[in-house]
């Protein structure tokens, strides 16, 4: 149910990498921008298209990993910088230049963005 474009491993602590705010693999240089707030897409069975009663798997995010009642899962993070472009590749390092404490406050106004898909 869910599409991430990095996957990180070897973080030492679990969820760490939501505290990454300045970031570098290889030479793309990359900014922790948002938690990455789920829709409920996520909890339609893939194979009925209906939605799961139970609703999971954002119930469950809820609980262990809501910001304001809605399911975070993951952050959204933005090249910083132009540069001559940039391969990842699996097993490529991740350099942190700077951390943040998660979870941050949102804006009321980046709350709306991400709810549009309601």
């Amino acid at each position: 149910d869910f599409r991430p474009n990095i996957v990180l491993s070897g973080v030492p602590t679990p969820y760490g990498e939501d505290n990454f705010e300045l970031f570098r693999i290889n030479n793309v240089f990359l900014k922790g921008a948002l938690p990455c707030i789920r829709c409920r897409v996520t909890t339609v069975d893939k194979t009925t298209g209906k939605t799961r009663p139970s609703g999971e798997p954002l119930k469950t995010l809820n609980k262990s990993r809501g910001i304001k009642g809605r399911g975070c899962f993951g952050q959204c993070s933005q090249h910083l910088v132009k540069s001559t472009g940039g391969t990842l590749s699996v097993g490529d390092k991740v350099f942190v230049r700077k951390f943040k404490v998660f979870p941050y406050p949102f804006a009321k106004d980046d709350l709306k963005a991400e709810s549009s898909d309601e």
